[in-house]
Order: C-alpha cells, then structure tokens, then sequence
C-alpha cells in the first residue's frame, strides 16, 4: 500500500520537529550547565553577609528643657521613638472653680 502525500508531509513535519526538540535539549543542557559554572564562581567571592542582629542593648533616653509661651519649664524625655513630658518648674497654674469666675465676673460687672 502506497503513503498518501497528506501522511509523508505528516512525517516530514514530525522529523523536523524532532530535529528542533534536539537542538533545543542541548542547547539548554549547555547553558544549564555554564550557569551552575557561574554560580559556583559567585559563591567562592568572599564571604556573603549575614544580616545584621538586633541592638542587644536599650536605647539611652535623651533627656531636654524647654520653656513654654507661659514660662512654665518642661522636660522632654525621648526614648527610641517614644517621648513623654512633664513640668518641672516655672508659673504653677491652680484650678479656679467656675464658682470663682462667675463671682468675679459679677463684682465687674
């Protein structure tokens, strides 16, 4: 029985495929294995760095005084990013009942 034109052009395409698959294997195997050649060159370059360890010690407070519009003086203590205030001297500010101004406000007027 005779191929038909249909199937010897079939099998002409298969061989030619098959020629590219083996083209293509060894062109990968071939760079496969120049990658792992630099590689190996990257990993004998010096030694890699190991990532930096945490500060074992606490940050030292940073103590400062200001004094506000009212002359009041503050003290400011910052301690990595957190800070808290509080007032160690000048103008004292005492508390006046609202019984108190409104008296005041009265006699004035």
């Amino acid at each position: 029985m005779a191929k038909s034109k249909a199937l010897i052009a079939a099998e002409a395409k298969i061989a030619a495929l098959e020629a590219r698959i083996t083209v293509a294997k060894d062109v990968y195997m071939s760079q496969k294995a120049r990658i792992a050649e630099l590689e190996a060159a990257l990993n004998t370059r010096g030694v890699k760095a190991a990532p930096a360890a945490p500060s074992a010690k606490p940050a030292a407070p940073v103590v400062t005084h200001y004094t506000d519009h009212c002359g009041r003086v503050w003290e400011k203590t910052r301690v990595g990013n957190r800070a808290t205030s509080r007032q160690v001297g000048g103008v004292e500010v005492n508390e006046v009942s609202f019984a108190d101004v409104a008296q005041y406000f009265e006699a004035a007027h």
